[in-house]
């Protein structure tokens, strides 16, 4: 087993995990861009044979130019790491902490597994979190666009602690987790229920705050413009 495989390369990077057998406590590529291609290249988006990479520990996966594009399940002990100034686009990943950084495309991706792990998500610019996750489990997840908004359509549940940090606004649905954290540095925060199952919910922003209900042991809201909750639960 090798201890370490790491391939560095300054052109694009096309990589075939279909028949190989690999084993190595971590692995990481290099690229200006990146595919981690499926066991049939023409076969439908969601092909059952895909490839798959099993590390025991890290899998790094860094575009440092384009797109880094992966079809194979990335499994790791330990953590996936998946970097590119382009779009990130995976299939399913597992792994105790997981961390997806895009710096001026988006980030989608298959079934998250953390196994009761951690999820942090970055990008430059907005941040869709529907789009972002076919699936995800985790206890914690982080989700930050550094210049842009936070938005998602669909409600998001947890048994851990919800980090959201926005350049501009933050607009989600539903929230539930151990405690909530939301901060927008350049506009309005909009939500639909919170619940803080066992700590605090904390929203901060730099214009208005308007959520439909609050619900948690403690709620520190702080807005320069309106704040808005329609009802207020304390247990």
């Amino acid at each position: 087993m090798a201890d370490t495989v790491n391939i560095v390369t300054p052109g694009e990077a096309q990589t075939d995990f279909s028949s190989s057998l690999l084993t190595a406590n971590t692995f990481s590529i290099t690229a200006s861009a990146l595919v981690l291609l499926e066991v049939d290249p023409m076969g439908p988006p969601q092909d059952p044979n895909r490839g798959n990479l099993n590390i025991a520990d890290q899998i790094a996966l860094t575009a440092t130019e384009g797109d880094l594009a992966s079809d194979a399940e990335l499994t790791a002990g330990n953590e996936i790491i998946l970097n590119a100034p382009g779009n990130v686009l995976a299939a399913a990943l597992s792994a105790p902490a997981v961390f997806l950084e895009s710096q001026t495309g988006t980030i989608t991706t298959g079934a998250v597994n953390t196994n009761g792990g951690a999820v942090s998500i970055q990008s430059l610019d907005t941040l869709d979190l529907e789009a972002a996750f076919a699936s995800v489990d985790a206890n914690s997840i982080t989700a930050r666009s550094i210049d842009g908004d936070v938005i998602s359509n669909v409600d998001l549940a947890l048994n851990g602690d919800l980090v959201i940090e926005a350049g501009q606004s933050i607009n989600v649905q539903g929230l539930t987790a151990e405690s909530i954290t939301a901060t927008s540095l350049g506009g309005d925060i909009t939500t639909g229920r919170l619940f803080g199952t066992g700590g605090v919910v904390g929203l901060t922003s730099s214009g208005a705050i308007s959520t439909t209900e609050i619900e948690a042991a403690s709620a520190l809201l702080v807005a320069v413009g309106d704040l808005t909750v329609s009802d207020l639960i304390t247990v």
